[in-house]
């Protein structure tokens, strides 16, 4: 049964920009991938959004251009200050979740194996061996957990040696980290989390202590002019209900 909820609201997303044509057009963060069809079984307005997933930085630069989104969920504040900013919006952001990074691995590479003697010994602090040579991240440039990503190799022994295979948003980062492209990534730990692993293969995942990098803030932006439907989305995300599956499922409550 449970196998079973989850192809149709998979179904769902894959197919609601085809089939909902007059739901709000929503702009999301790629982290929120994993977690999102989790908030839409919660969500109880039957009129489910349109979701675009791709980076933060990316989808900020689309809404600049013109794309017809009326919500941002970003990885950062950053970005929803920059439409502020920029006055692509007078509306003001609001943080409805906060992000935790994780080391990945395929289970029998080289990497899975410290990041297995790393959690047996609650070390985190280790030094990636000679034979770990690259590892997989989202473009810092566009993608807050990137950044984040780049700030804990920069803090280790070795970081600026390594080959940085560098995905387009946090989704691409996984998929590099274990298709062989590197030796592993570092990526959010909502898409390796516990409930996202059944569509993964055989992975080890390690969580990164919060003090290598800064703080994962994810904050949205509703767009001028958009629509009450936005309005409600906008505060079912800061929800009781809301934070609970956020937390269920690798994110950490908003403020």
């Amino acid at each position: 049964m449970k196998s079973g909820l989850m192809a149709l609201l998979l179904l769902w997303l894959a197919t609601s920009h085809a089939n909902n044509n007059n739901a709000p057009l929503v702009a999301v963060a790629s982290s929120l991938r994993h977690v999102w069809p989790h908030l839409m079984f919660v969500y109880e307005n039957p009129e489910k959004p349109r979701v675009t997933f791709g980076s933060s930085g990316n989808l900020a630069r689309q809404i600049t251009q013109g794309a017809p989104f009326e919500l941002l969920l970003s990885a950062d504040e950053s970005f929803p200050a920059w439409l502020v900013e920029n006055k692509t919006t007078d509306q003001s952001p609001v943080i409805y979740t906060r992000g935790r990074l994780a080391w990945v691995a395929l289970a029998e590479s080289n990497l899975a194996q410290l990041l297995l003697q790393a959690n047996s010994t609650n070390d985190t602090s280790f030094i990636l061996p000679d034979s770990v040579t690259s590892i997989a991240i989202a473009n810092p440039a566009f993608a807050p957990y990137g950044r984040a990503a780049k700030a804990v190799l920069n803090s280790i022994n070795g970081g600026d040696s390594l080959k940085l295979v560098i995905g387009e948003n946090a989704t691409q980062a996984l998929q590099f980290a274990l298709s062989g492209a590197s030796a592993g990534g570092i990526v959010p730990l909502a898409l390796v989390s516990n409930t996202a692993r059944d569509k993964l293969p055989d992975i080890v995942v390690s969580e990164i202590p919060a003090t290598l990098h800064e703080p994962v803030v994810h904050a949205m932006v509703r767009l001028d002019q958009s629509s009450d439907a936005t309005q409600e989305l906008f505060d079912f995300l800061i929800s009781d209900a809301a934070q609970a599956v956020f937390v269920n499922h690798g994110f950490l409550a908003s403020p």
